[in-house]
């Protein structure tokens, strides 16, 4: 099932997605209340992002290839002994189809596309084997990065937080094997980006049972779990793709603040 959250006739509404035909099926609470609902045709619709997340989880060097290319950009690379946590701030959010501003603090701005598990209830300390109860679905982020304000700080909050910096969506797949999913990234329509999720270091199990031991996670939470690598610079008026069957296409172009 595809859910997710959309204006129409400028009022908030849930939705389940049809993406074959196009439609939404709209309703005025909380998922799985699905009472009065009607239907409605994406081009007539606003996407939002799926949930409002307490939190934005984002792991780092998960994919070797990644882990590779960084320590080749001369970034420092701990030793992968357990996931990398990092966080951006819920500022970051944007959905589907919003223009994504480079504000003038930057001038690198790089895209990571990336596999997002997407939080069901409060949970804290669980085990591997209880991980799989905590997840309400999957969806798509771009991890978008000022990279110069990355290395200029040597930690990774104000390059990650950047207003409009993780877009999600479009909606939060609930029935999916999240130990084989693969994630292609497009520039401009041109692929820069292609995992699987089977190649990830840490599952998404084992990552939900390790950020629980640290942090409550809770319902509507996401964990970015890790970009390949590939990453590219961003300019204005370019355009990103990122698609993965069952989850759909992310799609936003980038504006310079002039």
């Amino acid at each position: 099932m595809k859910l997710g959250r959309v204006v129409y006739n400028n009022k908030e509404y849930y939705a389940v997605f049809d993406a074959d035909k196009e439609i939404a099926h709209l309703y005025e609470h909380e998922f799985y209340n699905y009472k009065n609902t009607f239907s409605v045709k994406f081009k007539d619709l606003k996407f939002l992002p799926p949930v409002k997340p307490t939190n934005i989880i984002s792991m780092g060097f998960n994919y070797l290839e990644h882990f590779k290319e960084a320590k080749e950009r001369g970034m420092t690379v701990p030793e992968l002994k357990e996931p990398l946590i990092t966080l951006k701030g819920v500022n970051s959010i944007t959905a589907h189809l919003e223009k994504i501003t480079i504000p003038k603090q930057t001038n690198l701005v790089e895209i990571e596309g990336e596999f997002v598990i997407v939080i069901a209830r409060t949970c804290k300390n669980v085990t591997e084997q209880e991980a799989e109860k905590c997840i309400l679905g999957y969806t798509l982020a771009n991890d978008v990065t000022a990279r110069d304000l990355q290395f200029m700080d040597g930690q990774w909050a104000r390059s990650k937080s950047i207003d409009g910096f993780c877009p999600l969506g479009p909606w939060i797949e609930t029935e999916l094997d999240p130990l084989s999913v693969e994630v292609i990234t497009y520039l401009n329509s041109t692929e820069v980006q292609k995992t699987n999720t089977s190649m990830l270091f840490y599952n998404a199990y084992k990552l939900i049972s390790h950020v629980s031991k640290y942090m409550t996670l809770f319902p509507g939470d996401v964990i970015l779990t890790g970009t390949p690598s590939g990453v590219k610079a961003v300019r204005h008026g370019d355009r990103v793709d990122i698609v993965a069957k069952g989850l759909g296409k992310l799609t936003n172009i980038f504006v310079k603040s002039f």
